[in-house]
């Protein structure tokens, strides 16, 4: 057992030894490899053209969006009724209302909430498929 522990012990320093002697370097290339670590270290992170482009693009984003309409227009029942409100009273014809409300239903619904829709769809089809299957079952116990 000692034997097999010197053996060992001896692989292993010879091991360390090659490997300190493999990592050995002249000064030289230790100096080269400072002056390149130093040079990066003084390289701006990021160069002017590439900030001015960059701040460039935002300026013209944030034009755009303001330039352009956000939303769409309002439907002139909902501008007859803000100037309604804004002289006092509201006064809306039923048929105004009507009209207002089948275009509000007829516009479908926005991108964002096409999966709730999806969701809501799934759970009224496994309600109607449970009460489907409870008359069934309670058809079942009539006769």
């Amino acid at each position: 057992m000692e034997h097999d522990d010197k053996n060992l012990r001896q692989a292993l320093d010879a091991w360390r030894d090659s490997a300190q002697r493999g990592a050995e370097r002249p000064e030289w290339f230790w100096a080269r490899q400072r002056a390149r670590v130093m040079s990066e270290i003084r390289k701006p992170r990021i160069s002017t053209p590439y900030l001015a482009w960059a701040s460039l693009a935002a300026t013209v984003a944030l034009a755009l969006g303001l330039l352009l309409p956000g939303r769409p227009q309002q439907p002139v029942v909902q501008q007859q009724l803000q100037v309604a409100e804004q002289r006092g009273h509201v006064e809306i014809s039923d048929h105004d209302l009507m009209v207002a409300l089948e275009r509000t239903m007829n516009s479908g619904v926005p991108a964002s909430l096409e999966p709730a829709t999806l969701i809501a769809r799934d759970m009224t089809q496994a309600l109607n498929e449970k009460d489907q299957s409870q008359k069934a079952k309670e058809k079942n116990y009539e006769d």
